[in-house]
This record gives structure tokens, C-alpha cells and sequence, in this order.
């Protein structure tokens, strides 16, 4: 190398040097400038946790991540350079307990004495609707486009049925649950809502629209009545909205800015959430494992499967409590429960990690927007139980059966010739239907899932078995009913449940605290040359939200059909 090349390198490496010497310095110093703003977009799939690769992020981008956005709100709360919260508020995923979850952040921020201001498009069905506005309302001041709308007009469920499909192809549903309310077979047995189906649909929807009803009233400073008497007289253009009070202004967004900038004294440096959170915010040195579980729940590992969505393998959660359970620096774990439920023998497993955790540290379950049948199961036996008011949980009761397809070969002209040796070899052969002796075999062993359900359900909330029962029978409730019923110790979204493992861990209020996620990502590596469970990803149909709806659920089917015993929510319709 020559004299020249060996001091251009030289001068390159020194650079370098300085730039990371300059991006540390930065890190330790962390905040941000004094009159900072914080800012934040809510839009498109907004979920708990993702696959973070590098070719997701390449392909799809990064994901949201809902626990992101509140450590930012949180944060910036309490931290004396940020003096207010802009929220752009688009068409997104969030179901009514998450957006109470980002609601009772921004409250909690609106408390501390900073200004809060909201913008919202008011484009498309979902933007501005019901449970979007709710949210709205939590800022003390809500911009809406001119040329956009108020969706505000209350709650309409539907729920799509395949029996009549199942008869015209050949296929029979031969299955059977335990639980008077427990329908999530029914969308495959039946053909519209029977009375039980529509008794608890129509009670968790009127808990929604009711809990709806008293945030907008309590935000907007008006009684209950009048906020039921717009919902019902929506929905509203945006002359309207502004008319009935219902936002604050109707402006372009580069105006809403400017309006920001004169409520922030002349200035507006903005700084969004993500990069709020890379600089270098202080963490404890106390430690508190965080376990997510989303989705249907199987044996096996955690996949993103292109049919079921989003699945919880089993396999998965427990490596990732035996990791925080061994780990002697880990004072409590928190395991944020996203799911309707799943396999039976895999909720067992899940929930035996919980207790052998128990042992030695305490475990919080944090409910986010669905946490019933096998996602209660999971969390039946933990320290605590947090949920949000509008979180779907319960659902106690068992599903079990079989699609039986013989009509459909015949239908195809197809044929199938078989050979069994063994009384009960085709127990799960889809050719014929149970016989009378197999229907008591699976009845034998539903009614064994149902008694260890409600056991474990007993034990863990000190409830006896007949009472269990009384509350089980396969209805759901959401997390404000489950709280008078015992099935909840507390109402509140996650930052909520981060304080409760502290004060069970008995680490003191104010003191900050790490959160360790698990299971840990692959590294860039393992990313590149292997070294993981894979997990396969697909981009989401764009078909309507029924069929998608009985796509998913055919997808769950599918998932679980090796199952003995299925603990599955019930088909849940209706979007807040």
C-alpha cells in the first residue's frame, strides 16, 4: 500500500471514528431540545409484536409496534423538553382495547399539563369511525380535514355462515361444544344466530357502545344522552361535525401544523416517536421480561401463516418463559396476551410455564384487544390480571369435531377405498361421521378440557368450580363485565401492567426499569444464513372483511385440525 492510499485510509477510519465518537456522545446525552413536540401517526396494521427482519423491513417496512408508541407517550410525559403530542389519526388495525391502551396514554399525557392536538383525514369507512373518534376525543384539541367525514353512527355486527355452503358441496360439520354461549362452532353447524349466539353478541357490543358513549361525553363535556344522540344521528360531513362541536376546527393539515406552532409559542421541532425512543432514553437497571402471544394458539412454534394470520406456537412461549424464568436478573415477567385461543393441549402447556414462573418471580398477564378461551386459559393462573374495559376475554368452553367430506368426493366423482385395523384407527378419517361409540369417546374427552378448564380457572382466581361454571358455559365478556365477575383484577392497557409486576416485584413506583422482550429476534446472522425457526410472512388479502373474516376462521380450522379439543373463541362480530 502506498504511502498516500495508507494515509486516505488512515483519514476515512478517523472519521468514521469521530461520527460514532459524535453518535455516542448523543446517545449519553439523550432527550431532545427544549419546546420539542412529540409526533405520531396511526396508520395501517398496528400490532403487538412482528417479525423485525431485515427482509421485512427491506420488502414491507418496519412494522408499528402499539407497545412503541406508548413507551414514547409515556416517556415524553414525564420528560421536562417536551411540551406537547401530535397525533395524525388514519384507517388502522387497532381493536377497542388497544385504542383504550394509546386513549389512557394520551390522557395520562393531557394530565401532566401538555397541550395535545389530534388530526384526522376522515377518509374511508374505519377513519374517523366509532372507535377511532373515541380515541380522538382523548386530545384536548381535534383538527378534521374539510373534504373529510365523521363516521360516527354505532355498532353493527354480522357474521358469516358456511352450513348453507357446507350443504351444497357435501360437506357435514360433525361437531359438538361444551358451553350453552360457546358458538364458535356454530358458524359451521348452523345457519343464522341462535338465541344464546345473539344474547352474547348483542351484550358485548352494548358494553362496547357504552363505554364509547361515556368517553366521548366525559371528553366533549356533554351527558351521556347527547353523545348517544349523535352517534345515532350520524354519520356527519365534516360542516356538521364542527356544528355539533363534535371537533374543534376543519383545516388542512399544513394548517393544523401551524396552528401546533403558534400553541407551541412560535416553534415547532417535531420529533417522532421512533426517534424519540433511540435517544438514549434511561432505563433501570431492574429488569422485567415482556412475553407476547398473538393469535390462534397451536403446538408447535410460533409462525405467520398466510390463512390463519399471526399464530402463538406453543413451543415458543415456553422457551421464552424458561429463558425468564432461569434468568435470576429478571424480577417479573409480563405476558401480553393477544388471542382467541387455540388447541387445548397448547394452552395447558402455556399455562404450566406460568405457574413454574410463579415459583420464583411474579407473572402479569396484560389483556390486549382479545384474550378468550385458550388466551384466558393461558392466563387463568398468573399473579395478576390487567385488561383494558373493552378487551374480549372469557369465553370458558370446548369445541370439538370434524369436517366430514364424503359428500363433497361424491359430488367430484371421487372415491376413496380404505383399510383400518383398529376399532377407532379412523377416528379422524374426514370419509364418514363418529360413530356412537367415537361421539362418547370425544365427549369423554371434551368434558375432561372442560373440567380441567374451569379447574385451572378456580384455582387461579379462588373461585370454586360451580362458579367457574355459572360464568364459563362459552360466553364472553369483555374486560369490564369480567372485572365484577372475578375473572379480572384490574382494568388498564399495558403501561398499566408494567407498574403492577413493579409493585409485585416490589420495585419502588419511581424507579425506571428495563424490559427485556423474549423471545429474543434472530440476529442479523441468523437472518442471513439461518439458525432459527423460520417464520413464513404474506401480504394481507385485500377481500372484503367477511370473507376474510371465514377465510381466517377456515384457516384456524385447518390449523387445529389434528386437535382433540379445541379452546376457541366464539365467531365475534361488529367493529367498535
Amino acid at each position: 500500500m502506498t504511502k498516500s492510499a495508507r494515509g486516505c485510509l488512515l483519514a476515512a477510519m478517523a472519521m468514521v471514528f469521530v461520527l460514532v465518537l459524535i453518535s455516542a456522545v448523543i446517545l449519553l446525552a439523550g432527550g431532545v431540545q427544549r419546546g420539542s413536540v412529540l409526533q405520531v401517526t396511526l396508520s395501517g396494521e398496528i400490532v403487538e409484536d412482528a417479525d423485525d427482519s431485515f427482509m421485512t423491513r427491506l420488502l414491507v417496512g418496519r412494522p408499528t409496534l402499539l407497545r412503541e408508541i406508548l413507551f414514547a407517550i409515556d416517556t415524553a410525559r414525564t420528560d421536562k423538553n417536551v411540551t406537547g403530542l401530535m397525533v395524525t389519526l388514519r384507517s388502522n388495525t387497532m381493536g377497542l382495547a388497544k385504542i383504550q391502551d394509546v386513549r389512557d396514554a394520551v390522557l395520562a399525557f393531557r394530565d401532566s399539563g401538555k397541550w395535545t392536538h389530534l388530526y384526522m383525514d376522515g377518509a374511508g369507512e374505519f377513519s374517523g369511525g366509532n372507535s377511532m373518534y373515541y380515541l380522538a376525543t382523548a386530545f384536548d384539541d381535534i383538527t378534521l380535514s374539510p373534504a373529510g367525514d365523521l363516521n360516527l353512527y354505532g355498532l353493527f355486527g354480522s357474521t358469516t355462515f358456511m352450513r348453507g355452503l357446507f350443504d351444497k358441496i357435501g360437506v357435514y360439520p360433525d361437531m359438538d361444544s361444551i358451553g350453552k354461549y360457546k358458538n364458535a362452532k356454530d358458524i359451521y353447524t348452523e345457519k343464522k344466530m341462535t338465541a344464546a349466539h345473539r344474547e352474547a353478541t348483542t351484550a358485548y357490543l352494548q358494553d362496547w357502545l357504552d363505554q364509547i358513549t361515556a368517553g366521548i361525553a366525559q371528553s366533549r363535556r356533554i351527558t351521556p344522552e347527547q353523545a348517544r344522540a349523535h352517534i345515532d344521528a350520524g354519520p356527519f360531513t365534516a360542516e356538521q361535525a364542527l356544528e355539533r362541536g363534535l371537533v374543534d376546527h376543519l383545516a388542512y393539515e399544513d394548517e393544523y401544523e401551524e396552528a401546533a406552532r403558534q400553541r407551541n409559542g412560535g416553534n415547532l421541532s417535531q420529533v417522532k416517536y421512533r426517534e424519540y425512543l433511540s435517544r438514549g432514553q434511561s432505563h433501570g437497571r431492574q429488569r422485567i421480561a415482556v412475553i407476547t402471544g398473538m393469535g390462534v394458539i397451536i403446538n408447535g412454534h410460533s409462525v405467520n401463516d398466510p390463512w390463519a394470520g399471526t399464530i402463538m406456537g406453543s413451543r415458543t412461549v415456553v422457551e421464552a418463559f424458561r429463558e425468564a424464568r432461569e434468568d435470576h436478573g429478571i424480577k417479573a415477567i409480563v405476558f401480553r396476551v393477544d388471542s382467541p385461543g387455540g388447541s387445548a393441549l397448547a394452552s395447558d402447556l402455556v399455562w404450566r410455564e406460568t405457574q413454574l414462573a410463579r415459583r420464583s418471580k411474579p407473572v402479569i398477564i396484560s389483556m390486549s384487544d382479545v384474550a378468550a378461551s385458550g388466551g384466558y386459559y393461558v392466563a387463568a393462573g398468573a399473579t395478576k390480571i390487567v385488561a383494558q374495559p373493552g378487551t374480549v376475554t372469557g369465553s370458558i368452553g370446548v369445541v370439538s369435531g370434524k369436517l366430514v367430506t364424503e359428500g363433497l368426493y361424491d359430488l367430484l366423482g371421487l372415491t376413496r377405498d380404505t383399510i383400518q385395523l383398529g376399532n377407532h384407527a379412523s377416528f379422524y378419517y374426514t370419509g364418514r361421521r363418529y360413530s356412537a361409540e367415537e361421539k362418547e369417546i370425544y365427549w369423554r374427552i371434551m368434558n375432561k378440557i372442560y373440567g380441567q378448564f374451569t379447574t385451572r380457572v378456580a384455582e387461579g382466581r379462588g373461585m370454586s368450580a360451580e362458579d367457574v361454571d355459572k360464568i364459563g358455559q362459552g360466553r364472553v365478556w369483555t374486560g369490564a363485565r369480567a372485572k365484577d365477575l372475578g375473572l379480572v383484577d384490574e382494568l388498564g392497557g399495558f403501561i398499566r401492567a408494567v407498574e403492577v409486576a413493579k409493585k409485585e416485584a416490589g420495585i419502588p413506583e419511581t424507579q425506571r426499569v428495563r424490559l427485556v422482550f423474549l423471545p429474543e429476534k434472530p440476529s442479523m446472522w441468523d437472518q442471513f444464513f439461518g439458525g432459527g425457526e423460520e417464520e413464513e410472512t404474506s401480504a394481507r388479502l385485500e377481500l372484503p372483511a367477511d370473507m376474510v373474516r371465514a377465510l381466517r376462521q377456515a384457516g384456524r380450522m385447518v390449523a387445529l385440525s389434528r386437535e382433540r379439543a379445541i379452546l376457541l373463541e366464539p365467531d365475534l362480530v361488529g367493529a367498535p
